[in-house]
């Protein structure tokens, strides 16, 4: 018989039978959705401590950076690089500790620094920065091939600086033809008000490029 020739205390019955037989499955689902709720909020607030406790370490160790207290960026970066690995602070201490490490003279030690942010992972913005970072690196190292094939690959919206870098790993090598269209093709891609293309400009005269700056 189907409920709607049922009369009203007919329905009520059926209902309520139905209810006692199958209430071990509802509270049972009830219980699952409950639980799979407050674990996702869980998750969400142990997140956000995680990511704001990573900030705060991050902000601590920009401070340190200003004071060029080296030995706390070495201790800060490698607690994020631990306790938040996933997150784009432990990134960016990577970057932080390269650069102090390179201005100490030490390129072994940024570029291993460089490898570990690379490991980190991150977004493609932050995954390009890297990889622009390993080549400066090794362009002032004089392992210009190095240089060179870390430019591969870089996103188009930082193709002027890959330029530039190319171009100076190709000049520092004696490939001045090649450095000079780098050069150009950097001029070219970089934004009509970037800082560096007066420096690019000077780059490209220094090696008799000769070529007018883009306006």
């Amino acid at each position: 018989m189907s409920l709607e020739m049922m009369d009203e205390h007919e329905r009520g019955e059926r209902v309520r039978r139905w209810l006692h037989e199958n209430s071990g499955s509802l509270l049972g689902g009830i219980a699952a959705g409950l639980l799979c709720f407050f674990a996702w909020q869980w998750w969400q607030d142990s997140g956000l401590k995680a990511e704001q406790a990573a900030a705060t370490d991050y902000r601590s160790l920009t401070q340190a950076a200003e004071r060029k207290d080296v030995e706390l960026i070495e201790t800060l970066s490698k607690s994020l690089e631990e306790k938040h690995p996933a997150t784009a602070y432990a990134v960016l201490a990577q970057l932080q500790l390269a650069s102090t490490r390179l201005s100490a003279g030490d390129s072994d030690a940024a570029l291993s620094a460089l490898q570990q942010a690379e490991k980190l992972g991150g977004d493609a913005s932050l995954r390009a920065l890297v990889q622009l970072r390993q080549a400066r690196v090794l362009v002032a190292a004089g392992r210009f091939d190095e240089a060179l094939s870390r430019l591969e690959g870089i996103p188009a919206s930082f193709r002027g600086i890959a330029d530039e870098l190319r171009g100076d790993a190709l000049a520092a090598s004696g490939r001045v033809d090649e450095a000079v269209k780098a050069y150009e093709d950097a001029l070219t891609h970089l934004d009509a008000n970037a800082a560096t293309r007066g420096i690019v400009q000077l780059k490209l005269d220094g090696i008799g490029g000769g070529a007018e700056e883009q306006s």
